[in-house]
């Protein structure tokens, strides 16, 4: 996927994911994981590598498992976060409603890269 965009608050800017998926076994996918983002205004690259896990249990349930390293070049090219999560997604009508939750450990470079919890929910509606 590539994206170029311009945004009101943040410039120009191009975005890039590449990511690889390896099927195991048909119910196991195992990914490589690979974005970056470019922001001219600021002069900022920021990029996210990580693999991740998914499993899925029936048509309708699945669950995946990712670690993330986000790396940026503001001060200097560092690392900025590492996330350890899992995501359980259920098709409640397939192809028509589906629910993510998501529970997360961030590892923040902010925070001397001590676990932070947080939880995402998401909810897909698709016409």
């Amino acid at each position: 996927e590539a994206q170029f965009f311009a945004k009101s608050d943040s410039g120009v800017g191009q975005f890039f994911a590449g990511d690889i998926d390896f099927p195991i076994y048909k119910t196991l996918v195992f990914t490589l994981i690979d974005e970056e983002q470019y922001l001219d205004r600021v002069n900022t690259l920021s990029t996210n590598n990580g693999i991740g896990f998914a499993y899925q249990y029936t048509d309708l349930l699945s669950q995946n498992y990712t670690l993330i390293f986000e790396s940026t070049n503001r001060p200097n090219f560092q690392l900025a976060l590492y996330t350890v999560a899992t995501a359980f997604t259920q098709k409640i009508y397939k192809n028509v409603l589906h629910y993510t939750v998501q529970p997360y450990l961030a590892f923040s470079n902010t925070l001397d890269y001590l676990g932070a919890p947080g939880i995402n929910f998401e909810l897909d509606l698709i016409f």
